[in-house]
């Protein structure tokens, strides 16, 4: 199965369906995609796996990060008192289940454990893939420092992942 996210926007609610995995090379078109819709007035994102046979750290952290996105006129990001998205998780199979508990995201994302019908909107299919090296160390950086911010037991897992990168991305500005 390719990897591949489709995405519509009907009112305030973005719906965005996994195909494949869910992973740093999807992540990046559907963190544009998002956060742009969350700018012009989406409130409220839901989430369909059913078709999902796996998530990355870099996907998962770029999904939370969503919650904490600043909203335009406002002075500082929001937090996860006043999430600036509520997401809602659909149709996940045990494998995503897995990695999303593995993390903590259960304590933050609402998850129906029911199946759930997405509405029938025109989803439009994502281009995977990345611009720029820069960029991508930069998603992928961003990805795992929130899921740190969420969870301080992702320390542990994340901490000398992250240090490589901050690395990484000094040697890139030196150059």
């Amino acid at each position: 199965m390719t990897q591949s996210i489709e995405i519509a926007r009907y009112k305030d609610t973005v719906y965005a369906r996994v195909s494949g995995l869910g992973n740093f090379n999807t992540a990046g078109p559907f963190r544009g995609y998002v956060e742009a819709q969350i700018e012009s007035g989406a409130r409220a994102l839901v989430l369909d796996l059913g078709p999902c046979s796996g998530l990355d750290s870099t996907f998962m952290g770029t999904l939370a990060g969503f919650m904490t996105v600043q909203l335009p006129g406002e002075d500082a990001p929001r937090g996860l008192d006043n999430p600036a998205i509520a997401i809602t998780v659909v149709n996940q199979n045990p494998t995503c289940a897995r990695a999303m508990q593995s993390l903590g995201l259960q304590a933050i994302l609402t998850i129906r454990d029911k199946p759930v019908k997405v509405p029938p909107v025109k989803l439009e299919k994502l281009e995977a893939g990345w611009l720029n090296e820069t960029r991508r160390i930069k998603l992928i950086r961003d990805a795992h420092e929130k899921l740190v911010a969420f969870d301080k037991g992702n320390a542990a897992k994340f901490g000398p992942f992250l240090e490589a990168l901050r690395r990484e991305s000094e040697n890139k500005r030196g150059e």
